[in-house]
């Protein structure tokens, strides 16, 4: 049987307050005193011992002793250049507790959130990654079964720290399970104040394994996160919580939970709510694991009905595309095209000021903010860099990245912690810059709005744009790996009012082809193969979801905007486009982009 075969996988107890429990002598830490992971050099024996008490216990999954055999961490004990050799101690270690008990056991690769959070500025997201890099690698070529990234603190961290991993991960020609363990604090969100449902939004493009929960608190207090994660993320759920609430008796820490109480609170999180790996996290000891496993001897995770809702998010707030009540409404004045106002602060290097105007968006309810800095004369990568720290850090709505340069792009993902819309691909140059920017999409989990423009310009005929469509589909899904939810369509059109004698069907057509993609796309998602949206901007009127008109009111920068085309950041005209006819019951979903002088 293979881990994947594994109806229930138990991971073993607690590793640092167990180890500072040893009473080690001077001669195990030396000069390192507080590093558990030297220990693994200096001490295997009691390392390798600690291991088998788990296995005896019952446990299947040995966690490395590795949560902080990182170069961020051990430079604080000036052991930065011994990160290949301690990873390769800690994994030879428990491969050896497992050889004592007969080979039954997994080996997980711990990885620790290191002591700095990208979100607040204390380490920029390159050097970090290099130094995820470098963990993985070891432990990887060491002979890990799987990699888990657990206490997690930072969305950041965590995104800069998956892609780090898929990207070494792929140079090494491996493929091996990844997991990710949050730690949501008493108050609800993680340390840097991401709730769970905005985690789920930005980490669920990325191939996990599993996704849930350790540290902080014990089983009491993940309850309502469990019962979120069991209902909305796709994949395994992971429980690995403290022994309890910790305590300070007599100027040391306690952790109060009785190993009975511990392993039936997480027993019903298996029979309740679908959980399906579950272990221990500070103060479990290896008795805990026992009762952990005799309880679960005749259990098997609860079924789980998982509601996919496809969103964005920032590093506070996940925003479904599919509003409730739609349009989602998308602010377009952080645009150096499209905002004298953001202009005119850009060229003054106010980026304070230019924030100013996305977080007023923000409070006059929009649901995503456009960012556009390409203006001529301005150092693009600089001002988007700038501008999209500032976003991630104030804005809590979702960032559409606004600009046609993968490389500003790419700088722009590297930093916001949160899941961004790429504005935009087409197939303009035979599908050159679509290639690049779909792989960024994937590589930072991202979605992507997909323009109807090809070779000859914009798809002018209903028959064009279905044929456009279908192309970039085809590119982004079967070639670059993109889901299909993460694909937003904009049919495009002209204003019907623009004037021009040769566009007088222009938006008859946008309509006719929003209409036909609309029914394919219902039947591929009535098949279970697709969740494409449809999308647009316009002025006038919009389609509920059985192809009824309803009115749709939009805010002009001027009173000519009716006239002319309404142009993207990057100088695409956007358009209105109908949602999806489909019943019973469908999701109503219009993109609504608004200006404001």
């Amino acid at each position: 049987m293979g881990l994947f075969d594994e109806t229930v996988l138990i991971f073993d107890g607690a590793c640092g307050t167990n180890l500072q429990g040893l009473s080690l002598g001077p001669s195990a830490w030396g000069k390192y005193e507080g590093c558990n992971e030297y220990l693994n050099l200096s001490a295997p024996e009691a390392i390798e011992e600690l291991h088998s008490s788990f296995l005896s216990a019952g446990a299947m999954v040995l966690e490395t002793n590795t949560f902080g055999a990182n170069s961020v961490v051990l430079a604080e004990y000036g052991l930065e250049d011994r990160v290949e050799e301690i990873n390769r101690a800690a994994v030879k270690n428990a491969r050896a507790a497992i050889g004592r008990h007969g080979g039954r056991g997994y080996v997980a690769g711990s990885i620790g959130p290191t002591t700095k959070l990208p979100s607040l500025g204390h380490i920029p997201s390159d050097e970090l990654a290099r130094s995820y890099a470098s963990q993985i690698r070891v432990l990887v070529e060491s002979g890990v079964d799987f990699l888990v990234f657990e206490t997690c603190q930072d969305l950041l961290q965590v995104k800069v720290g998956l892609v780090s991993c898929f990207e070494e991960l792929s140079r090494l020609g491996r493929d091996i399970p990844v997991m990710v363990s949050l730690t949501i604090e008493s108050t609800g969100t993680m340390l840097v104040g991401t709730d769970v449902a905005t985690a789920v939004a930005a980490l669920e493009p990325f191939p996990l394994f599993s996704l849930g929960l350790n540290c902080a608190t014990g089983p009491e207090g993940m309850k309502s996160h469990i019962r979120y994660l069991s209902r909305h993320w796709p994949g395994r759920v992971s429980c690995i919580p403290n022994a309890g609430m910790p305590q300070v008796v007599g100027g040391r820490t306690f952790y109060p939970l009785a190993p009975e109480a511990f392993a039936a609170e997480l027993s019903a999180f298996v029979a309740g709510e679908g959980v399906s790996i579950v272990g221990g996290c500070c103060g479990s000891t290896p008795e805990h694991i026992l009762r952990l496993a005799e309880s679960l001897s005749s259990v098997r995770p609860a079924p789980r009905a998982v509601e996919e809702k496809p969103s964005l998010s920032s590093l506070y707030q996940a925003v479904e595309i599919r509003q409730e009540i739609p349009p989602l409404l998308v602010g377009e004045r952080a645009n150096a095209n499209g905002s004298r106002q953001f202009r005119e602060r850009l060229l003054a290097d106010d980026y304070e000021g230019a924030l100013a105007i996305a977080l007023q968006q923000q409070e006059d309810g929009a649901h995503a903010l456009d960012l556009c800095t390409a203006y001529a004369g301005r150092n693009e990568k600089a001002d988007l860099t700038a501008l999209t720290r500032l976003f991630a850090q104030s804005v809590r709505v979702p960032t559409v990245i606004d600009s046609t340069s993968p490389d500003c792009i790419e700088e722009a993902l590297k930093i916001h912690p949160g899941k961004c819309l790429i504005n935009s691909i087409n197939l303009e140059d035979g599908g050159k810059n679509l290639d690049r920017i779909c792989r960024l999409a994937k590589k930072y989990g991202a979605a992507v709005v997909a323009l109807t423009i090809n070779e000859t310009g914009m798809a002018m005929t209903a028959g064009e744009k279905l044929s456009t469509a279908k192309k970039i589909y085809d590119l982004a899904v079967r070639r670059y790996g993109l889901r299909p939810h993460d694909l937003l369509f904009d049919m495009l059109t002209f204003t019907v009012g623009s004037g021009d004698p040769s566009l007088h069907n222009a938006a008859a057509e946008t309509i006719e082809a929003g209409k036909v993609e609309s029914v394919a796309v219902a039947q591929r998602r009535d098949h279970g193969r697709d969740d494409t949206v449809i999308l647009g901007e316009g002025h006038g009127e919009a389609f509920d979801s059985r192809g009824r008109m309803s009115s749709t009111t939009i805010s002009e920068s001027s009173a000519t905007a009716a006239k002319q085309p309404k142009m993207s950041g990057n100088g695409t005209p956007w358009l209105f486009s109908p949602p999806k006819p489909q019943s019973p019951n469908p999701p109503q979903e219009i993109l609504t982009k608004f200006m404001k002088p």
